[in-house]
């Protein structure tokens, strides 16, 4: 999804994915929270902003084939992005940690990938596969953790390159969100989302229409 916001948009309330369950038992759940919920807090938390953010996207593949960024915002001036990455379980966050290229490329801007080179051996006349770096600079400004207080999740446990923010619950139930750990700044280069994030929106909207 996608949202062109402005300092007087409303809040309206828009859906997205479910949450991302998880198979371990004793592993705290989002029992009080969908992923949807989540993304709609921190919808309201953008918008409510004085520099409210020109886009903000939902389930979008921008920065890789593989690479889904649960929640995009993207700023006017500077032209900056910000990934949000929504995990409802412990065992979630945990794996989406596992996911090598991808934090290789945010705390790099390479990954390791194979590349077809010729052999060292003049008699080998066929092409070898050599792991190698691979630069990939297309990436977020920055990056954030987005978690309900209830998996207890402290800073110490994201990457140094990321940020954490929690869902908390007042004592009258309102749910706000807190920026427990700000998310450093990656790089610095703005970045030219239009015409990717159209293709995309684009795509989806042929597929609805063909429902």
């Amino acid at each position: 999804m996608i949202r062109r916001t402005t300092r007087s948009s409303s809040r309206g309330s828009k859906s997205s994915k479910g949450s991302k369950g998880s198979k371990s038992t004793g592993v705290p759940s989002c029992s009080t929270h969908s992923e949807s919920s989540l993304a709609q807090i921190i919808r309201n938390y953008y918008e409510a902003k004085s520099n409210a953010p020109k886009y903000i996207v939902e389930n979008v593949y921008v920065f890789n084939p593989d690479w889904e960024s649960d929640i995009l915002i993207v700023g006017y001036k500077p032209r900056y992005a910000i990934e949000i990455e929504i995990k409802c379980t412990r065992a979630d966050f945990k794996a989406d940690l596992k996911k090598v290229k991808k934090h290789l490329i945010l705390s790099t801007g390479y990954f390791e990938g194979y590349t077809w080179v010729r052999s060292f051996d003049p008699a080998e006349t066929k092409k070898v596969k050599q792991l190698s770096l691979k630069a990939h600079f297309f990436r977020p400004n920055k990056f954030y953790y987005a978690v309900p207080e209830e998996l207890k999740i402290s800073e110490l446990e994201v990457p140094s390159y990321a940020g954490l923010m929690v869902v908390r619950s007042s004592e009258s139930g309102e749910k706000h969100l807190e920026i427990v750990k700000p998310a450093p700044l990656i790089h610095k280069a703005e970045l030219e989302l239009e015409k990717p994030l159209c293709s995309k929106i684009y795509v989806r909207w042929r597929r609805c229409m063909k429902q």
